[in-house]
C-alpha cells in the first residue's frame, strides 16, 4: 500500500463536509458580513485587496457619494438580506468626528441637531440592514473614536441610535 493510501482512505470531498469552515465566512451565508470603504481612508485599495472571502465590500468616493446613496450600496449588496455585521472605515479630521460623505460629517452636535437629520438617518438605516445584538449582530467603526472625551460620547450616542455596541 502507498503511504498516501491511509491519508486517501480518511479523505472526504469539500461538498460532502457538513461543517466545512472558511476564512471569511460562506459565501452562500444568508448574513454576510458588509465592509464600507470610503476613498478617503490612506491606502484604501489595500485595504479592499485585504478584505477576507465572503465579506462583502462596499467601496465609494467621498466627494461625489452621499450618506443616502452608501446606504442604497449596501442594500444593493445585501440582496433583501441582513448583515451579520457591517463595518465602516471613513476618515475623520478631528478628534470626534467621522468625516462619511462630501457634506455629512458626524459629531455629537450633528447627532443633536434637529434641522440635520442625514447622520441620524444614515446610522439609523444602516442599523436596520443588521441582524439585531441577540443574533451576533454588530456595527465596527473603524475610526479612533475612543481617543477623545467627545469621541466616546458619540460611541455611546452612536450606540443607542443603531440599538447596538457601536
Amino acid at each position: 500500500m502507498p503511504p498516501t493510501a491511509s491519508v486517501m482512505k480518511s479523505f472526504r470531498p469539500a461538498a460532502l463536509n457538513t461543517r466545512l469552515a472558511q476564512i471569511g465566512g460562506n459565501f452562500t451565508s444568508t448574513n454576510p458580513r458588509v465592509v464600507i470603504i470610503s476613498s478617503r481612508i490612506p491606502a484604501a485599495d489595500l485595504l479592499l485587496d485585504a478584505v477576507l472571502f465572503g465579506v462583502l465590500p462596499v467601496v465609494y468616493e467621498y466627494e461625489g457619494t452621499t450618506a443616502q446613496s452608501i446606504v442604497q450600496q449596501v442594500e444593493a449588496v445585501l440582496e433583501g438580506r441582513n448583515a451579520q455585521s457591517i463595518g465602516l472605515f471613513c476618515h475623520s479630521d478631528e478628534p470626534g468626528e467621522l468625516k462619511v460623505a462630501h457634506g455629512c460629517s458626524v459629531t455629537l452636535v450633528s447627532l443633536a441637531d434637529e434641522e440635520d437629520d442625514q447622520p441620524r438617518d444614515f446610522f439609523e438605516a444602516l442599523a436596520n440592514h443588521i441582524l439585531p445584538v441577540e443574533m451576533g449582530g454588530q456595527f465596527d467603526i473603524f475610526v479612533p473614536l475612543a481617543a477623545s472625551e467627545e469621541g466616546m460620547e458619540m460611541m455611546v450616542q452612536l450606540s443607542v441610535l443603531a440599538s447596538m455596541q457601536c
